[in-house]
Protein backbone atom coordinates (compact mmCIF):
# COMPACT_ATOMS: atom_id res chain seq x y z
CA UNK A 1 0.00 0.00 0.00
CA UNK A 2 2.98 2.08 -0.46
CA UNK A 3 0.88 4.49 -2.86
CA UNK A 4 -1.71 4.95 -0.50
CA UNK A 5 0.11 5.43 2.99
CA UNK A 6 1.92 8.54 3.82
CA UNK A 7 4.88 8.26 4.99
CA UNK A 8 5.86 10.87 7.83
CA UNK A 9 9.27 10.64 9.25
CA UNK A 10 11.28 13.20 11.30
CA UNK A 11 14.63 12.95 11.50
CA UNK A 12 16.20 15.28 14.46
CA UNK A 13 20.04 15.15 15.43
CA UNK A 14 22.23 17.03 17.26
CA UNK A 15 25.18 17.67 14.90
CA UNK A 16 28.96 17.68 16.23
CA UNK A 17 31.77 19.42 15.34
CA UNK A 18 33.84 17.51 13.15
CA UNK A 19 37.40 18.11 15.31
CA UNK A 20 35.29 15.90 17.80
CA UNK A 21 35.17 12.79 15.52
CA UNK A 22 38.64 13.22 13.28
CA UNK A 23 39.75 16.45 14.42
CA UNK A 24 39.73 18.14 11.07
CA UNK A 25 37.64 20.92 11.79
CA UNK A 26 39.71 24.21 11.73
CA UNK A 27 36.98 26.46 13.82
CA UNK A 28 37.51 25.12 17.02
CA UNK A 29 35.29 25.77 19.78
CA UNK A 30 32.14 26.90 17.27
CA UNK A 31 28.88 24.70 17.66
CA UNK A 32 26.68 24.17 15.32
CA UNK A 33 22.69 24.45 15.92
CA UNK A 34 20.58 21.65 15.70
CA UNK A 35 19.48 20.82 12.10
CA UNK A 36 15.71 19.71 11.34
CA UNK A 37 14.55 17.41 8.48
CA UNK A 38 11.65 16.87 7.46
CA UNK A 39 9.98 14.31 4.53
CA UNK A 40 6.68 13.69 3.34
CA UNK A 41 4.42 12.42 0.62
CA UNK A 42 2.55 14.72 -1.26
CA UNK A 43 1.74 12.52 -5.00
CA UNK A 44 2.40 8.90 -5.79
CA UNK A 45 5.68 8.38 -3.57
CA UNK A 46 8.03 11.08 -4.62
CA UNK A 47 8.36 13.27 -1.39
CA UNK A 48 9.59 16.91 -0.80
CA UNK A 49 12.61 17.35 1.68
CA UNK A 50 12.86 20.67 4.03
CA UNK A 51 16.17 21.32 5.66
CA UNK A 52 16.48 24.14 8.39
CA UNK A 53 20.17 24.78 9.07
CA UNK A 54 21.40 27.59 11.68
CA UNK A 55 24.91 28.93 10.63
CA UNK A 56 28.04 28.57 13.50
CA UNK A 57 27.67 31.32 16.12
CA UNK A 58 30.77 33.85 15.46
CA UNK A 59 32.06 34.88 18.56
CA UNK A 60 35.53 34.92 17.40
CA UNK A 61 34.33 37.70 15.02
CA UNK A 62 32.26 39.85 17.64
CA UNK A 63 35.56 39.97 20.05
CA UNK A 64 37.80 40.90 16.94
CA UNK A 65 35.00 43.46 16.43
CA UNK A 66 35.52 44.68 19.90
CA UNK A 67 39.09 44.72 19.80
CA UNK A 68 39.14 47.16 17.00
CA UNK A 69 36.44 49.55 18.32
CA UNK A 70 38.96 49.88 21.08
CA UNK A 71 42.08 49.83 18.89
CA UNK A 72 40.30 53.26 16.81
CA UNK A 73 39.35 54.92 20.29
CA UNK A 74 42.95 54.78 21.16
CA UNK A 75 44.13 56.02 18.09
CA UNK A 76 41.51 58.91 18.18
CA UNK A 77 43.18 59.48 21.46
CA UNK A 78 46.65 59.51 20.11
CA UNK A 79 45.29 61.80 17.35
CA UNK A 80 44.02 64.12 20.13
CA UNK A 81 46.91 64.31 21.98
CA UNK A 82 49.09 64.98 19.55
CA UNK A 83 47.40 68.19 18.10
CA UNK A 84 47.10 69.60 21.77
CA UNK A 85 50.73 69.18 22.50
CA UNK A 86 51.30 70.83 18.71
CA UNK A 87 48.85 73.64 19.80
CA UNK A 88 50.10 73.88 23.29
CA UNK A 89 53.58 73.98 21.84
CA UNK A 90 52.72 76.64 19.04
CA UNK A 91 51.77 78.82 21.64
CA UNK A 92 54.85 78.29 23.76
CA UNK A 93 56.96 79.27 20.56
CA UNK A 94 55.17 82.25 20.22
CA UNK A 95 55.02 83.42 23.57
CA UNK A 96 59.03 83.08 23.15
CA UNK A 97 59.04 84.85 20.33
CA UNK A 98 57.06 87.65 22.58
CA UNK A 99 59.22 87.66 25.43
CA UNK A 100 62.05 87.98 22.88
CA UNK A 101 60.89 91.51 21.55
CA UNK A 102 59.50 92.74 24.79
CA UNK A 103 63.13 94.20 26.54
CA UNK A 104 63.00 96.36 23.78
CA UNK A 105 62.52 99.26 25.53
CA UNK A 106 64.99 102.42 23.06
CA UNK A 107 63.59 102.14 19.84
CA UNK A 108 61.85 105.59 19.30
CA UNK A 109 61.84 109.37 19.74
CA UNK A 110 62.72 110.92 23.47
CA UNK A 111 63.16 114.02 24.96
CA UNK A 112 65.02 114.44 28.18
CA UNK A 113 66.83 117.02 30.75
CA UNK A 114 70.60 116.71 32.19
CA UNK A 115 72.63 118.09 35.32
CA UNK A 116 76.13 117.86 36.43
CA UNK A 117 79.74 118.79 36.78
CA UNK A 118 82.37 120.40 34.21
CA UNK A 119 85.53 120.40 34.11
CA UNK A 120 87.10 123.41 32.54
CA UNK A 121 90.56 123.99 30.86
CA UNK A 122 90.61 127.01 29.63
CA UNK A 123 94.14 128.11 27.33
CA UNK A 124 94.68 131.08 25.62
CA UNK A 125 96.81 133.05 23.47
CA UNK A 126 96.77 137.13 22.95
CA UNK A 127 98.60 138.32 19.77
CA UNK A 128 97.86 141.97 21.02
CA UNK A 129 100.37 145.22 20.49
CA UNK A 130 102.23 146.41 23.56
CA UNK A 131 99.64 150.22 23.06
CA UNK A 132 97.87 152.04 20.15
CA UNK A 133 100.89 153.58 18.87
CA UNK A 134 103.92 150.78 18.75
CA UNK A 135 103.02 148.10 15.39
CA UNK A 136 105.02 145.55 17.46
CA UNK A 137 102.78 142.98 18.82
CA UNK A 138 103.67 140.42 21.86
CA UNK A 139 101.58 137.39 22.58
CA UNK A 140 100.41 136.17 25.97
CA UNK A 141 99.26 133.19 27.20
CA UNK A 142 97.01 132.54 29.60
CA UNK A 143 95.53 128.69 31.32
CA UNK A 144 93.80 128.25 33.94
CA UNK A 145 91.76 125.08 34.95
CA UNK A 146 88.05 125.38 37.12
CA UNK A 147 85.11 123.80 37.45
CA UNK A 148 82.25 124.49 36.89
CA UNK A 149 77.99 123.73 37.23
CA UNK A 150 76.19 122.40 34.06
CA UNK A 151 72.67 121.44 32.80
CA UNK A 152 70.71 121.01 29.60
CA UNK A 153 68.45 119.24 27.66
CA UNK A 154 68.38 116.45 24.92
CA UNK A 155 66.42 115.31 22.43
CA UNK A 156 67.20 112.42 19.78
CA UNK A 157 65.92 109.23 17.88
CA UNK A 158 67.17 105.57 18.69
CA UNK A 159 66.50 102.01 16.99
CA UNK A 160 67.05 98.66 18.22
CA UNK A 161 68.08 96.15 15.64
CA UNK A 162 68.18 92.76 18.19
CA UNK A 163 70.32 94.09 20.69
CA UNK A 164 72.13 96.60 18.94
CA UNK A 165 70.66 100.08 19.29
CA UNK A 166 71.44 103.07 17.15
CA UNK A 167 70.55 106.62 16.83
CA UNK A 168 70.96 110.15 16.88
CA UNK A 169 70.70 112.80 19.80
CA UNK A 170 71.00 116.71 19.46
CA UNK A 171 72.05 118.20 23.21
CA UNK A 172 72.04 121.54 24.56
CA UNK A 173 74.20 122.64 27.77
CA UNK A 174 73.81 125.79 29.59
CA UNK A 175 77.41 126.45 30.67
CA UNK A 176 79.41 129.21 31.57
CA UNK A 177 82.61 129.32 32.97
CA UNK A 178 85.92 132.28 33.44
CA UNK A 179 89.31 132.69 33.44
CA UNK A 180 90.85 136.41 34.22
CA UNK A 181 94.45 136.66 34.46
CA UNK A 182 97.04 139.88 34.46
CA UNK A 183 100.06 140.08 33.06
CA UNK A 184 102.86 142.67 33.46
CA UNK A 185 105.03 144.01 31.00
CA UNK A 186 107.59 146.65 29.71
CA UNK A 187 104.44 149.42 28.66
CA UNK A 188 101.46 148.49 31.35
CA UNK A 189 99.21 145.70 33.13
CA UNK A 190 97.06 144.12 30.81
CA UNK A 191 94.05 141.25 31.98
CA UNK A 192 93.01 138.92 29.98
CA UNK A 193 89.63 137.69 29.86
CA UNK A 194 88.21 134.46 28.38
CA UNK A 195 84.83 132.68 28.75
CA UNK A 196 83.31 129.73 27.81
CA UNK A 197 79.65 129.74 27.50
CA UNK A 198 77.11 127.35 26.20
CA UNK A 199 77.27 124.06 24.42
CA UNK A 200 76.13 122.62 21.45
CA UNK A 201 76.33 118.97 20.41
CA UNK A 202 75.44 116.77 17.45
CA UNK A 203 76.18 113.24 18.15
CA UNK A 204 75.67 109.68 16.58
CA UNK A 205 75.01 107.21 19.52
CA UNK A 206 75.87 103.03 19.07
CA UNK A 207 75.31 100.57 22.42
CA UNK A 208 74.30 97.30 23.20
CA UNK A 209 70.90 96.96 25.39
CA UNK A 210 70.32 93.59 27.70
CA UNK A 211 66.70 93.48 29.41
CA UNK A 212 66.46 97.25 30.69
CA UNK A 213 70.09 97.88 30.71
CA UNK A 214 72.12 100.46 27.70
CA UNK A 215 75.24 100.95 27.84
CA UNK A 216 76.52 103.37 24.84
CA UNK A 217 79.25 105.47 23.18
CA UNK A 218 78.89 108.55 21.37
CA UNK A 219 80.91 111.18 19.28
CA UNK A 220 80.35 113.70 17.28
CA UNK A 221 80.82 117.28 16.69
CA UNK A 222 80.40 120.04 19.09
CA UNK A 223 80.38 124.02 19.92
CA UNK A 224 80.95 126.68 22.41
CA UNK A 225 80.15 129.88 22.96
CA UNK A 226 83.33 131.66 24.06
CA UNK A 227 84.41 135.16 24.71
CA UNK A 228 87.76 137.11 24.89
CA UNK A 229 88.86 140.39 25.56
CA UNK A 230 92.00 142.51 26.68
CA UNK A 231 92.30 145.45 28.92
CA UNK A 232 94.76 147.98 29.47
CA UNK A 233 94.98 148.98 33.40
CA UNK A 234 96.15 152.46 32.90
CA UNK A 235 92.49 153.47 31.58
CA UNK A 236 90.39 150.19 31.73
CA UNK A 237 90.36 149.91 27.89
CA UNK A 238 89.48 147.21 26.09
CA UNK A 239 92.80 146.28 23.68
CA UNK A 240 91.25 143.57 21.95
CA UNK A 241 87.74 141.65 22.03
CA UNK A 242 86.32 138.59 19.99
CA UNK A 243 83.26 136.59 20.32
CA UNK A 244 81.08 133.46 18.64
CA UNK A 245 80.86 130.10 18.30
CA UNK A 246 84.36 127.91 18.13
CA UNK A 247 83.91 124.52 16.65
CA UNK A 248 85.48 121.28 17.78
CA UNK A 249 84.11 117.48 18.61
CA UNK A 250 83.30 115.44 21.29
CA UNK A 251 83.01 111.70 21.89
CA UNK A 252 81.91 109.67 25.61
CA UNK A 253 79.84 107.71 26.42
CA UNK A 254 77.04 106.31 29.16
CA UNK A 255 74.80 104.07 30.93
CA UNK A 256 70.96 103.59 31.09
CA UNK A 257 68.28 102.32 32.45
CA UNK A 258 64.72 101.85 31.48
CA UNK A 259 62.16 102.69 34.21
CA UNK A 260 59.36 101.45 31.87
CA UNK A 261 58.67 101.92 28.40
CA UNK A 262 58.57 105.41 28.96
CA UNK A 263 61.02 106.65 31.28
CA UNK A 264 64.91 106.09 31.84
CA UNK A 265 67.67 107.37 33.96
CA UNK A 266 71.34 107.07 33.13
CA UNK A 267 74.76 108.79 33.53
CA UNK A 268 77.25 109.94 30.99
CA UNK A 269 80.53 111.17 30.74
CA UNK A 270 81.89 113.60 27.71
CA UNK A 271 85.04 115.13 26.40
CA UNK A 272 84.66 118.20 24.53
CA UNK A 273 87.36 119.85 22.48
CA UNK A 274 87.12 123.06 20.76
CA UNK A 275 89.58 124.97 18.87
CA UNK A 276 89.54 129.06 18.32
CA UNK A 277 91.58 130.96 16.21
CA UNK A 278 90.45 134.39 15.33
CA UNK A 279 92.56 137.08 13.41
CA UNK A 280 92.44 140.84 12.23
CA UNK A 281 90.84 141.41 15.96
CA UNK A 282 90.75 145.29 16.57
CA UNK A 283 91.32 147.09 19.39
CA UNK A 284 89.12 149.34 20.88
CA UNK A 285 90.79 152.68 18.77
CA UNK A 286 91.14 150.61 15.80
CA UNK A 287 94.31 151.32 15.17
CA UNK A 288 95.90 147.94 15.53
CA UNK A 289 95.32 144.56 14.69
CA UNK A 290 95.80 141.83 16.46
CA UNK A 291 94.05 137.89 16.94
CA UNK A 292 93.04 135.48 19.52
CA UNK A 293 93.97 131.79 19.38
CA UNK A 294 93.53 128.80 22.02
CA UNK A 295 92.33 125.09 22.82
CA UNK A 296 90.07 125.18 25.20
CA UNK A 297 88.24 122.10 26.33
CA UNK A 298 85.04 120.81 28.89
CA UNK A 299 84.99 117.68 30.41
CA UNK A 300 81.79 116.79 31.76
CA UNK A 301 79.80 114.31 34.44
CA UNK A 302 76.02 114.17 34.10
CA UNK A 303 72.73 112.37 35.32
CA UNK A 304 70.15 112.45 32.74
CA UNK A 305 66.32 111.68 32.28
CA UNK A 306 64.40 111.14 29.21
CA UNK A 307 61.09 110.65 28.20
CA UNK A 308 60.53 108.03 25.16
CA UNK A 309 57.22 108.78 22.74
CA UNK A 310 54.94 106.19 21.55
CA UNK A 311 56.84 103.50 19.84
CA UNK A 312 58.27 104.68 16.17
CA UNK A 313 56.28 104.77 13.32
CA UNK A 314 59.09 103.23 11.42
Amino acid sequence: MAGVLAEHRLEHKRSRPESVGNGSAKDSGKLQEPSIRFEGPTQGREHILWTTELKPRQTNTLREQDMQQKAAKTLLAVVMLCASLGAADAADRKRKREVVREPDRWTGFYLGGHLGQGWDNMAWNWNIPDNASIPDQTVYTSSLDKRSFLGGAQVGYLHSFGPIVSGLEFAYTAHSSSSSTSITDTADTRTLNGRIGDIYALTGKLGYGTGSWLTYAKGGLAWADIKLNSTRATDNAVQTSSSGLAPGFTYGAGLEYALSRSFSIGAEYNHNQFHIERQGVEDAATTTASSHTGDPSVKTMTLRLNYKFAPSPF
